[in-house]
């Protein structure tokens, strides 16, 4: 268990999410980013990316270090409608300071690219046998 570092007080509670506290439907996680990026780039970025249209995103935070406060590379941008995100998502020459985004919907994906079974428990990735009695 980590301790806190000397003169760092930790509120007591819950620990603060990563992403918007809003908990919008329409939020997109955006990843590859430059460790130098702000978030006013980020939402000039994405609303240049939509056309230009300032009222179709709603906000954009990058997650940063909690020890230092740098930019951790991804971050979430929350979006005014779902054919924003959808146009967002389409967009594969998203680029921020030489750097080409990847843009993904926040929701938790149903499956995983090369996941063809159901998950397998052990260490070593086979079935449990049981023992032979001695």
């Amino acid at each position: 268990m980590r301790t806190p570092a000397a003169g760092a007080a930790r509120a007591p509670g819950p620990r603060p999410a990563v992403g918007p506290a809003t908990g919008s439907r329409w939020s997109a996680y955006v990843s590859n980013m430059p460790f130098d990026a702000d978030e006013a780039q980020l939402l000039a970025c994405c609303v240049e990316a939509l056309g230009g249209d300032p009222a179709a995103v709603r906000s954009a935070t990058i997650a940063r270090s909690r020890e230092d406060g740098r930019a951790c590379g991804f971050g979430f941008v929350e979006l005014a409608s779902e054919t924003a995100l959808v146009s967002l998502l389409q967009r594969s020459a998203l680029e921020l300071s030489g750097r080409v985004l990847r843009v993904a919907s926040r929701g938790r994906a149903t499956s995983l690219p090369g996941q063809t079974g159901p998950r397998r428990e052990g260490s070593f990735g086979g079935r449990r046998r049981a023992r032979k009695p001695l």
